[in-house]
């Protein structure tokens, strides 16, 4: 028994050995395929997760959740994406604040209130943060 189970172990692994090691870019291609974290408000495409917090009741808000996700994507690339998805998905911007490479929206839809925060100030990274809660 032991000499067949070598023999499938052998047969498995000899074609990925021979392959030889996966590089490192590919590795990362197939990281994590994200889903929507505020209702009404998709990730940026692409976008590599960085963390994900969900919290029940808590504040007078019945549920909130917060997902910060990274990409290489130009931030102007970005910036234009978020603010073409507040007026398509029905949020209203309730504040603004605009700086050279960051940028910062609070939202509001119904009992919803959400925010959306860029920072492109890592060296070709635009770090993503979007909160929702809810009543």
């Amino acid at each position: 028994m032991r000499g067949v189970l070598c023999v499938l172990v052998a047969a498995v692994a000899a074609p990925v050995l021979a392959a030889g090691p996966i590089p490192q870019a590919q590795a990362t291609k197939t990281a994590v395929t994200l889903v929507e974290v505020v209702p009404d408000l998709p990730d940026f495409p692409n976008a590599i997760m960085a963390s994900s917090h969900e919290k029940g009741p808590n504040d007078g808000w019945t549920h909130s959740w917060e997902r910060e996700t990274r990409t290489t994507a130009a931030y102007a690339d970005v910036r234009a994406f978020y603010l073409d998805q507040f007026t398509k998905k029905g949020w209203t911007v309730t504040s603004t604040k605009d700086k050279p490479g960051k940028a910062d929206w609070t939202l509001s839809k119904g009992a919803a209130w959400g925010r959306v925060t860029l920072d492109g100030g890592s060296a070709g990274l635009v770090k993503i943060t979007v909160e929702w809660k809810t009543r």
